[in-house]
């Protein structure tokens, strides 16, 4: 990814205990949760948002900006900040 000049690795998935395991995954892999979009794919089952920076250096704060601003546009009426 890095070689293709690629910035971030996004992954997404269920906040259902089906998934909790792939969610440990991403969160001892060096994933952070970004953000939560609520009801996704049904009532009480939300879209999980985790982003790993491939950058090392200071130059990937700017990519997750962007994906940010992504996100906010996709999913204006029902994103949540992920704590």
């Amino acid at each position: 990814m890095r070689a293709r000049s690629g910035r971030l690795l996004l992954v997404e998935t269920s906040s259902t205990t089906a998934y909790a395991r792939a969610r440990h995954l991403y969160e001892t892999g060096g994933y952070r949760r970004e953000a939560v979009v609520r009801n996704f794919y049904a009532r009480g089952d939300d879209l999980v948002i985790y982003v790993k920076d491939l950058l090392v250096d200071g130059e990937g704060k700017e990519g997750v900006g962007v994906y940010q601003e992504a996100l906010a546009e996709r999913f204006a009426d029902s994103l949540v900040a992920a704590s």
